[in-house]
C-alpha cells in the first residue's frame, strides 16, 4: 500500500513538471546594463533578428516602468510598424499597415522535454503593457515546434507549419499591473521549443486597443513585459498552471495631501512588496508617482526614506530587509529623474514600531516605508 501511495505521489509530481527552464528570467549570464540584452538570459534566445530586452533590478533605471511580477527580472518584446495609415470602418478609427513594414520581436526557449502526443498542457504567463506606447493587442500568441525558429529578419515569422495558439484574448491586458493569461492545448507530440510573440501574417490592426492616445501613432510600437512563463501538463479542465495568481494588496485611501513641514515623517500608505523581499509590486505605482510629483513640484526639498519591519525574525535580517526596501523607493525616484543628492535612505528594522507587535494587524502597520522632509 505504501509503495502504491508513493507511486501515485511521484506520478502526480511528474505530471505537473514545469517544462520551461528559467521561466521567470532570474538566471542570466551578466547584468543587463542596457536594452537589447536578452541574449544574457540563460536558456532563452531570440527567434529572429529583433532586439528583445531583458530587464533586471540589478540595474534599477531599466525597471522604472514595472517592478518584476516576481523575483528580480522579466523580458520585454516589441511589435511595431514603420509607417501607419488610418481608415474609418463603421465609425471606428482603424490602424492599417503592410506586412513589409511590420517589426516583431520574439522570445524562444527549449523545453525541458518534448511534449507527448494527445496530452493536454497549459501555458501561463504574466503580461503588462508599456503605457508609453499608443496601442497594443489584447493578447499574445505562441508556437510550439519540433525545430528551433531562427528567422534571418526582424519581421513577423510567417508562414509556419506549426499551429499558432492565441493566449489572453479573454483578458484585458493592463499598463499598470501584471495580468495572468493562460491557454490550454493538446500536443501533437515531439514539440521541443516554445516561441512567444505575434504571428499574424495580415497586419490589419483591427484588434488593437488604444492605451495612450497622447502617444505618437505613426512609427509606434506595442510593447509587452513578460514574466513567470510556465508550461505544464494538465489532467483536469481548468488551466491551473504552476504560476499562482498575483496577490492583490489592499489599497488604502490616498486622498490625503503631503505636508511640507520640515522634520515631519509621513507614512507611504500604499507601498507593497512581496513577503520577505524588496521588490516593489506594481500596485505601488500610484503612491510612488504621488511622491515623485511632490518632489518635482518642490525642487529644493530633500527627504530621507526609511524602511521598517515588525519584530518577527532575526533583527539582523530585519535591518537588511528594511534598508533594501527603503533603497528600492530611492532607486525608483532616481530612475525617474530625481537627483540622488536630494534623497537618502536608511533601514531601521523593528526598532521604531508605531504600534505594539501583538497582533497580525499591528505587525502589518509596523511593516512600512516612510519619508521625512529634512530640507
Amino acid at each position: 500500500m505504501r509503495q502504491l501511495i508513493f507511486f501515485l505521489f511521484i506520478s502526480s509530481l511528474l505530471q505537473a513538471q514545469e517544462l520551461v527552464p528559467n521561466g521567470g528570467f532570474e538566471e542570466y549570464n551578466k547584468c543587463p546594463k542596457n536594452v537589447s540584452k536578452f541574449s544574457y538570459s540563460k536558456y532563452w534566445f531570440e527567434a529572429n533578428m529583433g532586439t528583445t530586452d531583458l530587464f533586471s533590478t540589478c540595474n534599477p533605471p531599466l525597471v522604472v516602468k514595472h517592478a518584476p511580477h516576481s523575483g528580480k527580472a522579466y523580458a520585454g518584446i516589441a511589435s511595431g510598424r514603420k509607417k501607419v495609415r488610418w481608415e474609418y470602418r463603421n465609425g471606428r478609427k482603424i490602424v492599417l499597415a503592410t506586412r513589409n513594414a511590420y517589426y516583431q520581436e520574439y522570445i524562444e526557449v527549449k523545453l525541458e522535454k518534448p511534449l507527448e502526443a494527445g496530452k493536454k498542457y497549459c501555458l501561463s504567463m504574466y503580461v503588462a503593457l508599456d503605457s508609453n506606447q499608443y496601442a497594443a493587442y489584447n493578447y499574445l500568441q505562441f508556437v510550439l515546434s519540433k525545430q528551433k525558429l531562427n528567422a534571418d529578419h526582424s519581421e513577423v515569422i510567417w508562414p509556419l507549419k506549426d499551429t499558432v495558439h492565441t493566449i489572453g484574448n479573454d483578458s484585458t491586458l493592463d499598463d499598470h499591473t501584471w495580468t495572468n493569461i493562460s491557454a490550454q492545448f493538446i500536443a501533437t507530440g515531439g514539440e521541443k521549443f516554445l516561441t512567444i510573440g505575434i504571428f499574424d501574417p495580415d497586419i490589419t490592426f483591427e484588434d488593437l486597443r488604444s492605451i495612450n492616445p497622447k502617444a505618437n501613432a505613426e512609427n509606434s510600437f506595442s510593447y509587452y513585459f513578460i514574466d513567470d512563463v510556465s508550461l505544464a501538463a494538465q489532467s483536469g479542465n481548468e488551466c491551473a498552471c504552476a504560476n499562482p495568481p498575483l496577490v492583490q494588496n489592499e489599497v488604502k485611501d490616498t486622498s490625503y495631501s503631503f505636508h511640507l513641514v520640515k522634520g515631519e515623517t509621513i507614512v507611504l500608505k500604499n507601498i507593497f512588496f512581496e513577503s520577505g523581499k524588496s521588490f516593489l509590486l506594481p500596485a505601488s505605482a500610484p503612491e510612488l508617482e504621488a511622491l515623485l510629483k511632490l518632489l518635482n513640484e518642490n525642487p529644493g526639498m530633500k527627504i530621507e526614506i526609511s524602511g521598517h519591519t515588525d519584530n518577527v525574525g532575526k533583527e539582523e535580517d530585519n535591518l537588511r530587509l528594511s534598508e533594501a526596501r527603503a533603497k528600492a523607493v530611492h532607486d525608483y525616484l532616481v530612475a525617474k529623474g530625481i537627483w540622488s543628492e536630494r534623497l537618502s535612505f536608511k533601514g531601521y528594522g523593528s526598532s521604531k514600531p508605531i504600534t505594539p507587535n501583538d497582533t497580525p494587524e499591528d505587525r502589518a502597520q509596523n511593516r512600512r516605508v516612510e519619508f521625512k522632509v529634512v530640507e
